[in-house]
């Protein structure tokens, strides 16, 4: 969809991105005696590769991958794959929900 540009608009695509990034992180299985959040940066950086060598990111989707990078990396190792997995989902529902809803909120209210 992203490569063939069924999904218009800055937001759209953002969205789209994040919501990928929601499968991923669910479906991720952390190979033996490596740490999640670590695995799932490498995993993270191949899939953005292509998907920037398929259409380059708008500056919506850049931010969204940054912040959801910073919080990958602040994610306390002691914690269970699950715990992490439900910590980067909060992630990225209220990334969803303050970044982008209610942005497009206070736009529509001008």
């Amino acid at each position: 969809q992203y490569s063939n540009k069924t999904i218009l608009g800055s937001n759209s695509r953002c969205l789209g991105l994040l919501n990928a990034l929601r499968h991923l992180v669910d479906d991720l299985q952390t190979p033996l005696k490596q740490e999640f959040c670590r695995y799932l940066e490498s995993v993270l950086k191949n899939c953005t590769s292509y998907l920037q060598n398929c259409r380059p990111f708008a500056v919506s989707m850049t931010n969204a991958l940054r912040h959801f990078k910073l919080q990958l990396t602040q994610i306390d190792s002691n914690l269970k794959d699950n715990e992490k997995r439900a910590k980067l989902q909060d992630v990225i529902d209220i990334y969803i929900n303050d970044d982008i809803r209610k942005a497009g909120d206070a736009i529509s209210m001008k």
